[in-house]
């Protein structure tokens, strides 16, 4: 059984660094996502596409959605979601 997935490295628009991303396999479903200076953990919300992690329910809070190579993430309830896409590192 495949417990994480991780990292995946996106460059996420108006954020220094990469953002790093960790799945978790539970339920429900988690995220940790971190960059230079904060770490999330996230639940798996639901989702119309893609995979929507998120701090609340509330559509104003912070969140992680991704779908294929690219994600829009919102490090701050309110705030302006940043558009990123995958970086391969290796």
């Amino acid at each position: 059984m495949v417990i994480s997935l991780w990292p995946f490295a996106y460059r996420s628009e108006g954020v220094d660094g990469l953002v790093n991303v960790t799945f978790v396999s539970a339920d429900p479903g988690l995220a940790q996502i971190q960059n230079k200076t904060s770490v999330w953990v996230f639940e798996q919300q639901r989702s119309g596409s893609g995979a929507r992690y998120a701090a609340s329910a509330d559509d104003t809070s912070e969140m992680f959605w991704s779908k294929g190579k690219e994600a829009l993430f919102r490090s701050k309830p309110s705030g302006p979601e940043s558009k990123c896409q995958e970086e391969v590192i290796g």
